[in-house]
């Protein structure tokens, strides 16, 4: 696996707080989006987002060449489903899903010659672009965004939440809420997919065939995919300039914060299989 460019960045610059991963084997190549945290737990000192994209980089690479998709989705979430269960946090994880070590993937196989998305990663293959974005997401965002317009028509300015984010603040109880319908069962327009150590329902994952000589693998710090790093940087670095507060040319859950250089940590993997 011949990787062409990389790139793997925290919010605020500092490597040991970045959440995402990025592994590349003989046989797979994978970027891991671990989920802002919801929750002050703590496991073994880092955040449940840093745990759960270092407990699915473990289970990467210990991955056979020849696994499907469906059997590497459970071989990766029964990874951490046995952590829960020997550190006794299988029930408070079950009954409490904003709690869980919670991250999307974008998992490239070199023997099925296919992405995995699960959760919302994305991906090019070649010079076409595929999203696994969630309904619930694109909702929260649009609320948020709605809530900080009508603020600064109330007097407020954008510097107020460069330093604090109300509008973070006013959907947090959503985003809590939200996890109710990660992996669940009961079907809902709403439902999503995620690894977090609980059954993964498949209707979600998309499967997607490689039919070029290059496949780009990116975590969602990246607004939008080009073929190249470069352009992928130039335009995140075009909306953080333009729209900082990321609630009008780009409407997302949450914004960048002053002291960090981008909204969320980023990954990018440019691979010819």
């Amino acid at each position: 696996m011949k990787v062409i460019e990389q790139n793997i960045l925290s919010k605020n610059n500092i490597v040991e707080d970045c959440e995402d991963c990025l592994v590349v084997t003989d046989s797979f190549a994978c970027v891991i989006d671990g989920a802002t945290s919801k929750s002050e737990r703590l496991i073994n000192g880092i955040t449940i987002g840093k745990f759960a994209s270092d407990m699915i980089k473990e289970s990467v690479c210990k991955l056979r060449k020849d696994v499907d998709f469906k059997t590497a989705i459970e071989l990766i979430s029964n990874h951490l489903n046995l952590y829960y269960k020997n550190n006794n946090l299988f029930d408070i994880m079950k009954n409490n899903p904003w709690e869980r070590p919670t991250a999307s993937i974008a998992l490239y196989s070199k023997y099925k010659n296919q992405v995995w998305l699960i959760g919302d990663c994305h991906c090019m293959i070649g010079n076409v672009y595929y999203s696994n974005e969630k309904l619930i997401d694109k909702i929260i965002a649009e609320t948020r965004s709605l809530y900080l317009e009508l603020e600064i028509l109330s007097g407020s300015n954008i510097d107020e939440f460069l330093q604090y984010d109300k509008g973070r603040e006013y959907v947090l109880p959503l985003l809590k809420k939200q996890s109710l319908l990660q992996n669940n069962n009961r079907l809902s327009e709403y439902s999503y997919s995620v690894i977090d150590g609980f059954n993964v329902n498949l209707e979600n994952v998309k499967c997607i065939d490689v039919n070029s000589h290059s496949v780009v693998l990116a975590t969602d710090g990246y607004p939008k995919l080009f073929n190249n790093l470069f352009e992928s940087e130039a335009y995140l670095n075009y909306i953080l300039s333009e729209d900082p507060l990321l609630f009008r040319l780009y409407k997302s859950t949450k914004g960048l914060q002053v002291g960090n250089i981008s909204f969320d940590d980023r990954t990018y993997l440019k691979i010819e299989p």
